[in-house]
């Protein structure tokens, strides 16, 4: 089986997408099979063992995924998100102190990336500190309100912008940004152009707070 993959030409990144979809699509049996086959050639890939935490976080296997976490970030210790995966289990764990120094550690290494400040967020709420938890919500969705602007028709972009603004009480708002997310679902039903938008009452930059 491997050499029929060798030699049709796919590549290592193409069997780590393999696994990234099968792990977007919830099939976590097939990811992890797909994860184990290719450690086997690839070795400890820091980009394997994070997705192999992420199977095992979905699956419920919480200690596990924490474990390969730690293993992806010692494999590539450059990578914020690692360590911010890391901060984000423990998060999840109730872990609250460890939590805080990963998730802050990762910050310092790469200070863009959103789902980082809404994991403090939610440390600071649970503390009670709701004006901190504003505070690190509106920098995660100054970060998503960024991404939507490169990518004005993601599914995921609009998603979050949506998620944020209901956490911060901004619902009028995250009920248009969810609408239109609902509107660009269709408009791939109706052919699948991501180009032509269907008409919207939302249009130009309605989901902006200007």
């Amino acid at each position: 089986m491997r050499v029929s993959i060798d030699s049709t030409g796919i590549t290592l990144a193409d069997r780590i997408h393999e696994v990234e979809l099968l792990w977007r699509a919830r099939f976590l049996d097939e990811a992890m099979d797909c994860i184990e086959d290719v450690l086997l050639d690839a070795g400890n890939v820091g980009r394997l063992l994070n997705l192999k935490g992420l199977v095992l976080g979905a699956s419920g296997r919480k200690e596990e995924a924490l474990a390969l976490y730690r293993q992806a970030a010692d494999a590539d210790r450059t990578n914020a998100v690692y360590a911010g995966n890391i901060g984000a289990q423990l998060a999840m764990m109730g872990r609250r102190t460890e939590a805080l120094a990963h998730l802050r550690r990762a910050l310092s290494m790469n200070p863009n990336l959103e789902y980082i400040y809404e994991f403090l967020a939610g440390l600071l709420r649970q503390d009670g500190d709701e004006e901190g938890a504003q505070r690190e919500l509106h920098r995660a969705l100054d970060l998503a309100l960024k991404a939507v602007d490169s990518s004005p028709l993601s599914h995921e972009a609009w998603s979050q912008v949506a998620r944020l603004r209901w956490n911060l009480g901004q619902y009028d708002q995250a009920e248009a940004a969810e609408k239109f997310v609902a509107e660009l679902s269709q408009n791939e039903y109706y052919g699948g152009d991501r180009g032509a938008i269907i008409a919207s009452p939302i249009g130009g930059r309605a989901w902006r707070n200007e």
